[in-house]
């Protein structure tokens, strides 16, 4: 009857329970559901925006391209509608229409690829498929390629074309909606619709303004500009309403946009009337260009602008889109998780009573059969439950500790510090049991175990071994060093574990691979039994370590090379035994361009090739080295003859030459070859230094050959040396000198300034020639000392002028080297020269070669940048000569261009030079720089350059380079010499 009524407390305490479970879970569980319903729509919008977002960049990429090639394309129908040369104009107009067109229409079909194979279903209003459109459109434009090339092509027919390929732009750009999208992205959606008409509007004011540019005079031009201004007032409309829908860096982005717009419009000169400019204006020429090339250049800042701002919205709409999904994947979690929780907490309720009073019934059962090994009931259920539980696991515990205590003193488990809690007189007499006996072993337990801890904590392998050499004992260290068990190894004689008990030695591991030890022994004697200790302490890394610090010290990290200090010892070793050897210095030619153009990672691993290339080349027995940077040695060992030293340079030579790719770019290289055969006593650092001198004489004569060095090469090093030396001594004796060679007007023959020469006087052989000590200057810093001389001697004679006559303007030019304009403080050098000696920075011109300035045209131009801010204007000397492109001009900062003499003196032959001056002259105009003509020697040069226009020249013809003195009373300055100020 009492069990029945339990029964029915339980069940009822249940059913309350049920209830108060299951009516909040299935209020939250309905709630869920619409929450992770809302969670998904949300997503599912901001997928389809994705999707729209990435058509509209698609054919957004589309634009740019389209329309740069369209500009192009017409522009050459347009020139070859007049008949006039493609080249000619180009030329002039420095705008290559034709490298444009090839260029682009890899770029717009590629572009068109990716719209056709990302978007060629998308269903346009009309039905068609896109793909299918964009076949058609594109066959059409190869066709107008195909005419353009052969000069056929009609502007009306291009025209055409691309009008078509706008429209289906348009058309695609119609079919992205960007409606109902998320409340956190709506402003995006907006912004996105100005987009495409700010991509649209701005072909069409590139179309207009093409209309503009081919249609020059007459009513038609004006018709163009009209339409050009209604164009450009639609597109500036769209990116303004763009700009205002945006905020944050949107919006700054944006108004650069609006900037470049602006900076274009003010730079082309449009409306000027065309009755004012003739055919070869040269502000139709700058017009033209300047046009062409400013809306390439905006075109490319609208499709910049709109790759990022449809990459930034992507990212956040589908940011958005994640933030919905995992919204509701959490709610479905979170569902899940109170579900679960719903049905546990239910099958909790249910068998919270009834478990528990059956468990009781069982324990109490157990425990009257004498079964004591029983695990302590848990304490569930009602109160009254969990109450009667608790007591019967006191009263097991007690019978448990009774239990242990008689157990533990029969086995002889005896610790002072325990206090068996068991009741009664029997728990009395256990504790005074144990107290007794466990005074007398307590220290001797103590010390034991301090010991055996100590022994197995040891970072050493440590053994006890009897007098026949048997392993007794083994402590963990000695474990991990023998990768044996502490227990495996009692027994085993210490000989199969150690090739020694004492000094180096090497343990036998049981994977087989030795390790290197320093091992120690000692023996205890103890009752007559002969034990020894031997330790054991690990060596193998500090022995790796260093063997690894010996390699590091003699091979290059880079290539795994012998380095320099290895060479020298190979060399230094062959020379002691009375060997031979052939020395071949390897240096790469114009290596520094790999890392400047491509990084000092990409440049390492073409080392590391060259490196294995040389490895692979020579025979066994020679040795290869680097020495550094892109320079390597390679020894020859058996005596070579000069003629197999210069044989191995040249495959060396054609090895290196083979063709490299590294991340998708071809390198090749080219290397030249010194060789040095050294005589019996010769220092290996001597032998290296013949091989140097070898390989510079090589990159002197061309590059890419082998030299050998010989006593005629010795000769000229150390007469070259011998002159850098009397050239340092010059310097401070104050032996060099300035003439001046005037430079003329050809319009009204007057003096307009000189060209600063340097000159040697050396006492006791007379006037050395400029290109005797210049050469050996420039290898070495003193061309920095000479230099800094001339300026000096110059800025003196500008500021003496000054004070004779106020009104001097005389100009002079002094020559600079690409050292200093690079690697020296040309910068520092001249504002100092100018500040001690009072020089007017106006009267100063520095000159230098095209190729030393294109060398470096970053660092060029920043310090050409700060002179010219100085007032100090800049020449460039013998321009054609290099690289020979007109189109660096516009990218330079310079004031003037001096005609190489090498173009002058085939000038009136009206061929190549010709052309090439004419050219010149017309760009150089169209730029404002002053062009001087240098090396005139004949009346009929200077004649022919006066009837093209050019106003000013310099040549013996005019005047010969001539001392300071005589120059000044041909320039008519009175008494300069004598207001020169003292050093």
């Amino acid at each position: 009857m009492s069990t029945r009524s339990a029964r029915f407390r339980g069940a009822s305490l249940a059913a309350r329970l049920l209830v108060l479970v299951v009516v909040p879970m299935s209020a939250l569980t309905f709630l869920a559901v619409h929450r992770i319903r809302d969670d998904q729509a949300a997503a599912s919008r901001a997928d389809a925006l994705v999707e729209a977002v990435e058509l509209q960049q698609a054919v957004a990429n589309v634009y740019p391209y389209a329309n740069l090639e369209r500009i192009a394309l017409e522009g050459l129908t347009r020139i070859d509608e007049l008949r006039v040369p493609r080249a000619l104009v180009m030329m002039i107009a420095g705008v290559d229409l034709e490298e444009i067109v090839g260029t682009n229409a890899t770029r717009l079909d590629t572009a068109l690829d990716e719209l056709g194979e990302g978007y060629g279903d998308v269903r346009l209003d009309d039905g068609s498929r896109l793909g299918d459109r964009l076949r058609e459109i594109r066959a059409d434009i190869d066709l107008q390629r195909a005419l353009a090339d052969d000069r056929t092509a009609s502007r009306s027919q291009v025209a055409a074309s691309f009008d078509e390929l706008d429209a289906l732009l348009r058309g695609a750009l119609h079919t992205a909606e960007f409606t109902d999208a998320p409340n956190e992205v709506a402003h995006d959606a907006l912004a996105l619709h100005e987009l495409a008409d700010v991509l649209a509007s701005a072909g069409d004011y590139g179309q207009a303004l093409l209309g503009v540019l081919i249609e020059p005079e007459g009513l038609a031009r004006d018709l163009a500009i009209a339409d050009a201004d209604e164009a450009f007032a639609t597109h500036r409309a769209h990116v303004h309403m763009l700009g205002d829908s945006l905020d944050g860096d949107d919006a700054r982005a944006i108004g650069s946009v609006q900037t470049q717009l602006r900076n274009f419009l003010d730079d082309v000169p449009l409306n000027r009337p065309a009755s004012e400019m003739g055919a070869t204006d040269p502000e139709v020429v700058r017009a033209s260009r300047d046009a062409i090339l400013g809306m390439f250049d905006y075109l490319q800042v609208v499709q910049e602008y709109s790759t990022v701002f449809h990459a930034s919205v992507i990212d956040e709409v589908t940011l958005a889109a994640e933030r919905a999904e995992d919204r509701a994947a959490t709610t479905q979690l979170v569902l899940l998780a109170i579900t679960s929780l719903t049905l546990v907490l239910i099958a909790a309720v249910l068998i919270s009573v009834l478990r528990p009073l059956r468990r009781l019934n069982t324990r109490a059962n157990a425990i009257g059969q004498g079964e004591l090994d029983l695990a302590p009931l848990a304490l569930r259920g009602p109160s009254d439950i969990r109450s009667l539980a608790h007591t019967m696991n006191e009263m097991l515990a007690t019978l448990h500790r009774f239990d242990d205590e008689v157990r533990r003193l029969a086995a002889g488990d005896i610790d002072p510090d325990r206090d068996p809690d068991v009741p009664g007189a029997i728990g009395e007499s256990i504790r005074g049991s144990v107290r007794h006996l466990a005074s007398v072993a307590s220290q001797l337990q103590r010390s034991e175990q301090l010991s055996t801890a100590i022994v197995n904590q040891a970072a050493d392998a440590i053994w006890t071994i009897g007098a026949d050499g048997r392993i007794r004992t083994a402590n963990e260290a000695s474990g991990r060093l023998t990768r044996l068990r502490p227990d495996v190894q009692t027994g085993m004689h210490i000989s199969e574990l150690l090739s020694a008990t004492a000094g180096e030695a090497v343990v036998k591991t049981a994977t087989g691979s030795p390790v290197r030890v320093l091992v120690a022994k000692s023996v205890v004697d103890i009752d007559g039994d002969q034990v020894a200790a031997v330790i054991a302490h690990d060596i193998s890394e500090r022995t790796r370590f260093e063997e690894r610090l010996a390699y590091q010290a003699s091979h290059d990290a880079l290539t795994g090379l012998p380095n320099r200090f290895a060479v020298m010892d190979r060399l230094e070793q062959l020379m002691a035994q009375g060997a031979l050897p052939a020395v071949l210095f390897i240096d790469l030619d114009a290596f520094k361009s790999v890392n400047d153009t491509h990084g000092h990672a990409v440049g390492d691993r073409v080392l590391a090739t060259v490196a294995n290339h040389l490895v692979e080349t020579v025979r066994s027995g020679e040795f290869v080295g680097r020495l550094g940077g892109d320079e390597f040695v390679v020894v020859m060992e058996a005596d070579p003859d000069p003629a197999a030293a210069i044989a191995l340079g040249e495959r060396i030579i054609r090895e290196v030459e083979q063709p490299q790719e590294h991340d998708g770019k071809v390198f090749v290289l080219s290397a030249s070859v010194g060789v040095a055969l050294p005589t019996m006593g010769t220092p290996a650092v001597d032998a290296i230094r013949q091989a140097d001198n070898a390989v510079y004489q090589a990159k002197r004569r061309g590059r890419g050959r082998v030299e050998l060095f010989d006593t005629t090469m010795q000769e000229h090093i150390e007469r070259e040396a011998e002159l850098e030396l009397a050239l340092r001594q010059a310097i401070r004796d104050d032996e060099l000198v300035v003439h001046l060679q005037p430079v003329f007007a050809l319009g009204t023959g007057e003096i307009l300034g000189a060209e600063a020469l340097v000159r040697w006087m050396r006492p006791g052989q007379g006037m050395v020639p400029p290109n005797d000590f210049i050469p050996v200057a420039e290898r070495s810093s003193l061309i920095f000392e000479v230099e800094r001389w001339v300026l000096r001697n110059v800025c003196e004679r500008l500021a003496a002028w000054r004070r004779v006559d106020p009104t001097c303007h005389y100009r002079v030019a002094v020559n600079i080297s690409g050292r200093h304009l690079i690697e020296g403080h040309l910068l520092d050098d001249v504002t100092r020269t100018i500040a001690e000696t009072g020089a007017d920075p106006s009267m100063l011109e520095l000159e230098l070669t095209e190729t030393q300035l294109l060398e470096d045209l970053d660092r060029a131009t920043e310090v050409l940048d700060a002179l010219r801010a100085q007032g100090i204007t800049i020449a460039v000397d013998d321009f054609g000569t290099g690289y020979s492109s007109m189109t660096y001009l516009r990218h330079l900062p310079i004031d003037c261009v001096k005609i190489d003499q090498s173009f002058v003196a085939h000038a009136t032959d009206y061929g190549y030079d010709s052309t090439v001056i004419e050219a010149l002259l017309t760009i150089a105009g169209a730029l404002g720089l002053h062009v001087v003509a240098e090396g005139i020697e004949t009346e009929e040069q200077l004649e022919y350059l006066r009837s093209r226009g050019c106003d000013r020249a310099q040549g013996y013809l005019l005047a010969r380079p001539m001392p300071m003195a005589d120059a000044e009373a041909m320039m008519c300055i009175p008494g300069a010499s004598s207001a020169v100020s003292p050093r």
